[in-house]
């Protein structure tokens, strides 16, 4: 997650990710999902990360996470 971020976001702004971790995983549900004539497996879980600025909360919010987004998967929901 944090590679694929960090990619994003060098090709948005031309910058290195600024030092972030995830520090808690909670709530992990693994799924399939059937997704153009194949099963994919997706997670549910919730995520706290670290050191977030505000450019990347809103690549993260504009983008999503991981590396299927063009699949419709790496929704991401704050709170």
């Amino acid at each position: 997650i944090i590679n694929n971020l960090a990619q994003k976001y060098y090709l948005i702004y031309n910058e290195n990710l600024p030092n972030i971790e995830i520090i808690q995983v909670d709530k992990i549900k693994e799924k399939r999902v059937y997704f153009r004539n194949d099963f994919s497996i997706a997670y549910h879980c919730h995520l706290k990360f670290k050191g977030l600025n505000e450019k990347c909360q809103k690549l993260i919010l504009n983008t999503g996470l991981g590396s299927k987004n063009s699949s419709g998967f790496g929704m991401v929901i704050t709170k």
